[in-house]
C-alpha cells in the first residue's frame, strides 16, 4: 500500500541512507577517475533518429560498469554499476539515472524533467520509499509498506 507522507519507518530510513551512500560513493568514483585521468570502465550509446510529428530525437546512454575475469565463464563478466540517460524530444530534455547494488539490482531511479524530479528507491524490486518534487506536482514522499 502507498501512502503519502507515512510511516517512514526505521528500516526504510536505514535502507534509504544505505541507496544514498551507494550513490555518493558511485559519484566520487566516476569523479575520481575521470580527474585521475584513469581509463573509463563505460560505454556511450547515442541514437538520433526521427518521430513522425516530433522531430529529431536524440537519446544517449552512458554506462558505467567492472569487468570481472570469471573462470567458468572463460572470460570478462561485465557488471552494471550506474546508468545515465539523456533523452531530448524537440523542446524536451529528460535526464535519468540508474544505480544498482553489488549483486546487479536495481536499488535506485531518478528523473528530471523541466522541473519535476522523482527519485524511487528499491530493495530486491520492491519500492519502498519515493519522492516527487517539482512545480506541478507538490512535495511528496511515499513509503511502500
Amino acid at each position: 500500500m502507498l501512502t503519502a507522507n507515512a510511516q517512514n519507518t526505521a528500516a526504510t530510513r536505514k535502507q534509504v541512507a544505505e541507496i544514498r551512500k551507494i550513490y555518493a560513493q558511485t559519484k566520487e568514483s566516476l569523479q575520481f577517475r575521470k580527474d585521475a585521468e584513469l581509463p573509463p570502465d563505460e560505454m556511450v550509446v547515442n541514437n538520433d533518429y526521427m518521430a513522425a510529428g516530433a522531430g529529431p530525437i536524440k537519446d544517449t546512454y552512458h554506462y558505467f560498469f567492472s569487468g570481472d575475469y570469471n573462470e567458468d565463464f572463460g572470460g570478462e563478466v561485465y557488471t552494471v554499476h550506474f546508468i545515465t540517460r539523456n533523452h531530448n524530444i524537440g523542446a524536451i530534455d529528460f535526464y535519468e539515472e540508474y544505480l544498482f547494488n553489488e549483486e546487479g539490482s536495481l536499488v535506485f531511479y531518478y528523473e528530471k524533467n523541466g522541473q519535476d524530479e522523482t527519485r524511487y528507491y528499491f530493495d530486491e524490486g520492491r519500492l519502498i520509499h519515493s519522492i516527487i518534487t517539482g512545480k506541478e506536482s507538490n512535495w511528496k514522499e511515499i513509503d511502500a509498506d
